[in-house]
């Protein structure tokens, strides 16, 4: 809630540029948490989608190298997501909570975990870079 009410603040000030901030934000956490991915065979990592307003649970191919999840996942965001979207990162893997969570036989990568941790700082970053843009 307060982020929202936030993102009004800085839209109004910086006319037009909440789009940007909240593009930027997006973009951020989607490669910090796929980047953050253990890899296999690469399900896991290519599993990741941007959802605008609603989840997007879309099996994918597998993506060793994440560049493919997150040209996928920039492109949407670009033309998709506004200020005032709700923006989910899902992931319809089976196995991703045992990522996240580990098991008796595996540490936790906790990929979502440790990417929301770094959340104030990417959105400092995001409100750096949104102000110098030219609306």
């Amino acid at each position: 809630m307060s982020f929202t009410l936030d993102l009004q603040k800085f839209n109004k000030k910086y006319t037009g540029r909440g789009d940007t901030l909240v593009k930027k934000v997006v973009l951020d956490i989607d490669r910090g948490v796929v980047m953050s991915t253990p890899v296999d065979t690469g399900r896991a990592r290519g599993g990741w989608n941007v959802g605008v307003n609603s989840v997007d649970l879309t099996e994918r191919d597998p993506d060793k190298s994440g560049q493919t999840t997150i040209s996928r996942n920039t492109e949407k965001t670009q033309r998709e997501v506004e200020a005032g979207d709700q923006v989910f990162l899902s992931n319809n893997v089976e196995y991703i909570e045992y990522l996240e969570d580990g098991t008796s036989k595996m540490p936790a990568f906790a990929m979502v975990e440790k990417t929301l941790q770094r959340f104030p700082g990417i959105v400092r970053k995001g409100v750096n870079e949104a102000k110098k843009e030219n609306p």
